[in-house]
């Protein structure tokens, strides 16, 4: 980024290496035996995945050279999670999206099996803590139409299941009248709450990210600004 080389994140024993090419990830991998033969630290080849990032789409099914670590070739995947965050080769949202819809319907489903039988407003409590958490939401900027859509349909519709009203009840009256986010505003204050982290922050990396020429025309960005009409930088 810029002129900084920003090719490895560390998070407490969580080690990613990023790099433009196999040779290169290969060149770090053997600074990293070295330092582990130093440092009486063995690395896991077991749980060592690699990705490819290809330029286009029409490049993913290409086969990327082999890079090895201990002398033992490391297996390409298509997805991995890290930190929290599910990465594809394609950079899209979708696969999160879909996983939290799930996940949605699963909870309400479990809430009002073993608690309907709860007040309104211990339902609306339960709702709150167990169906608005929306973990790595405001990175979501890369996604189709219909997927967010159906994320959106479950997030309300999962508050009418629990508490026992139709579908076709309107979402803006209900959600006004019981004082809860609608997805669309809960969504619009995690990712306003988190670029006003970003911007303020004095890490390293982020002001790097933040200053380069690729930020202002990110994708993230211009979700960003779409969602809260806000001015580009």
């Amino acid at each position: 980024m810029g002129k900084v080389a920003v090719n490895h994140l560390f998070y407490a024993d969580d080690l990613c290496l990023i790099c433009p090419s196999a040779k290169a990830v290969q060149k770090l991998i053997n600074i990293c035996e070295d330092y582990g033969a130093d440092s009486d630290i063995i690395f896991c080849a077991k749980k060592t995945n690699c990705m490819y990032f290809p330029c286009n789409r029409s490049a993913l099914n290409v086969t990327p050279p082999s890079v090895k670590l201990y002398g033992k070739p490391l297996s390409y995947v298509p997805s991995a999670t890290y930190l929290g965050v599910q990465i594809t080769p394609d950079l899209a949202d979708d696969d999160s999206i879909r996983k939290h819809t799930r996940h949605l319907y699963t909870k309400a489903n479990s809430l009002i099996r073993k608690l309907g039988h709860c007040t309104p407003e211990v339902k609306r409590t339960l709702f709150m803590t167990h169906c608005t958490v929306m973990y790595c939401a405001q990175l979501w900027s890369s996604f189709r139409a219909g997927t967010i859509h159906r994320l959106r349909v479950a997030y309300h519709d999962c508050f009418k299941i629990l508490l026992s009203l139709p579908r076709y009840t309107s979402n803006s009256e209900l959600f006004v009248n019981m004082r809860v986010d609608t997805f669309d505003a809960k969504r619009r204050k995690l990712m306003h709450s988190f670029v006003s982290r970003l911007l303020g922050s004095e890490n390293l990396i982020i002001k790097v990210l933040l200053h380069s020429e690729a930020f202002p025309s990110s994708p993230f960005w211009r979700c960003y600004c779409q969602l809260v009409r806000h001015r580009p930088l």
